[in-house]
């Protein structure tokens, strides 16, 4: 009975450390900065069809809403205020305050569009906005973050970050498992069938033009669900040794999971040039969240510097200089 009892005592704390543990607010800030990113390029990508998609003149196809969309000069006014709400989100100006509103404005436009379809990548977008609602990702690489006091950073909550990274990882591996028990996915001819669709793109016509042995389109479809199977668990490692049979030196594999990143962005960028679809470019955004924190300082102070040489005149005082503070917090996902 004891046993029991510190079992589960045991149990409950890796739970609450796991959950609840004060973590680097870095992760999450960059995940804001960079999803704040990928939805400017989303909506500017219909700045040429704002009447067509989002007004009373266009075609549109509300959902769950009856007729609602407005006049065209006020379709426009509503979409440059998401425009203005997402630029407020990216540089952290009040971001409790700016995500519901981004939330809001996203889901307006996302019911009018003709093109609405509630794909997966649409539901990482929301999932990402509802996260940003709740947590609080403007503590640092924002305009309105407060300085440091004596060298300390504040710390913030880890579930909304751990929640983000482990939806990611259901979200390939769920895909990986559905492609391995359907009979579609077991020869290379599905391959060849998504890469003639009507979304896609002429090279890949051309590519399915060549007359490519089917082992090859067999050997693609393998590949896709073995890696969708294994990456997730390639995200959250950093070093990996292998010892080999009758050798007395191991292989040290480091950064491990930047090899799973790279794959993965090659990945998309297929899905985007065989099947011009770039939405999935939302899933590299979430990967910071699987970063440590040392490793996103190091490229913020990169990128910064690179800045400065650029623009000497850059003030030293901002907010970025922060993340020059040394600092012994490794926190991340994993």
């Amino acid at each position: 009975m004891i046993f029991l009892r510190k079992s589960f005592a045991l149990l409950a704390e890796l739970w609450s450390r796991f959950w609840f543990a004060e973590v680097s607010p870095y992760p999450m800030a960059l995940f804001r900065v960079l999803f704040g990113c990928y939805l400017l390029v989303y909506f500017l990508g219909s700045l040429p069809h704002i009447s067509l998609f989002y007004s009373n003149a266009g075609v549109y196809c509300p959902v769950l809403v009856p007729d609602i969309a407005p006049n065209p000069p006020v379709a426009v006014v509503l979409y440059a205020t998401t425009v203005a709400l997402i630029l407020a989100l990216i540089v952290g100006y009040r971001a409790r305050f700016v995500a519901p509103l981004v939330l809001i404005f996203y889901l307006y436009h996302f019911c009018l569009n003709i093109w609405v379809r509630a794909c997966s990548y649409d539901r990482l977008v929301v999932m990402a906005l509802i996260m940003l609602c709740l947590a609080p990702s403007d503590q640092v690489l924002s305009i309105g973050a407060r300085r440091q006091r004596n060298g300390v950073e504040k710390q913030v909550s880890a579930w909304p970050a751990r929640l983000l990274a482990i939806h990611l990882c259901l979200f390939y591996l769920s895909t990986g498992i559905y492609k391995l028990l359907s009979p579609d996915w077991q020869s290379g001819e599905i391959v060849k069938g998504v890469m003639t669709s009507n979304y896609s793109s002429d090279f890949a016509f051309a590519v399915v033009g060549l007359q490519l042995p089917s082992v090859l389109f067999d050997l693609m479809a393998r590949s896709v669900i073995v890696f969708e199977l294994i990456c997730p668990v390639g995200f959250l490692i950093r070093e990996l040794s292998i010892k080999f049979a009758f050798a007395k030196d191991s292989l040290h594999l480091r950064k491990v999971q930047y090899y799973f990143f790279a794959g993965a962005i090659l990945f998309h960028a297929g899905i985007w040039i065989f099947m011009q679809i770039p939405q999935f470019f939302i899933c590299p955004v979430f990967y910071v969240l699987f970063i440590p924190t040392s490793d996103i300082k190091y490229f913020i102070r990169t990128i910064t510097g690179y800045i400065r040489r650029l623009l000497p005149d850059v003030s030293p005082g901002m907010e970025l200089n922060a993340v020059y503070a040394r600092s012994s917090d490794d926190e991340s996902i994993g």
